[in-house]
């Protein structure tokens, strides 16, 4: 079960950009590190050529993974960084904001159970009698 989702806005917790808040892109290696936009920006040197035929060098800005660790989710009723609960309720997982209480989103998922029955569950056609 994730905790984060890509578009949560999440608040960074330690370097550089430590209290910056932005949203999340992108999930990278296995999901335990997170692309968060316009926060910890590199410098990136391209060859020549390395961006297509003709184009030249240079250098560009480019966001660099954070560890999941290090990111923290804003929840969007009470606007404070939170850590996040999980619980189920009716065979679905819920996201639970631990200051607040509120539910984050709707569904994020079904249970194990329930997706272990989807995934074993086989179609079969049925063959006419001629």
């Amino acid at each position: 079960m994730k905790r984060l989702r890509i578009g949560d806005n999440v608040k960074i917790l330690v370097g550089k950009d430590k209290g910056r808040t932005g949203d999340i892109v992108a999930f990278v290696k296995n999901k335990e590190y997170v692309i968060v936009k316009g926060v910890n920006m590199v410098t990136k040197f391209i060859k020549k050529g390395m961006m297509g035929e003709g184009k030249e060098g240079g250098k560009i800005k480019v966001e660099a993974p954070l560890h999941i660790s290090n990111v923290q989710l804003i929840c969007p009723s009470c606007k404070k960084s939170v850590r996040v609960r999980i619980i189920e309720k009716d065979g679905k997982r819920w996201r639970v904001c631990t200051k607040c209480g509120h539910l984050i989103d709707k569904d994020v998922g079904t249970s194990e159970k329930e997706s272990k029955k989807t995934k074993t569950k086989k179609t079969t056609k049925k063959k006419s009698k001629i």
